[in-house]
């Protein structure tokens, strides 16, 4: 079965799976909500927890995406980017 092609940014999908791991409303209520299937969000889930440790590995985030440094700086100052 293929999907209808739609990509959702991930953004979207960090505030969907973060929404469904408050607990207030059930998986497949935040799904319909957001119109998308229980079953793509359970996968983002899992993903997200499979990753989300990596974010505070070593205080750095090594292995997570990083953030883009401003035109002004290198980002080798070790401080956390303001944007």
């Amino acid at each position: 079965m293929s999907g209808d092609g739609r990509h959702h940014t991930p953004q979207f999908k960090l505030q969907v799976v973060l929404e469904s791991l408050r607990g207030e409303q059930s998986a497949a209520q935040i799904a319909r909500e957001h119109g998308i299937g229980a079953n793509l969000l359970s996968r983002w889930r899992d993903v997200f927890r499979e990753w989300a440790p990596q974010l505070f590995q070593d205080g750095r985030g090594e292995g997570a995406p990083r953030r883009r440094a401003s035109p002004s700086g290198n980002g080798s100052s070790g401080s956390r980017p303001s944007n």
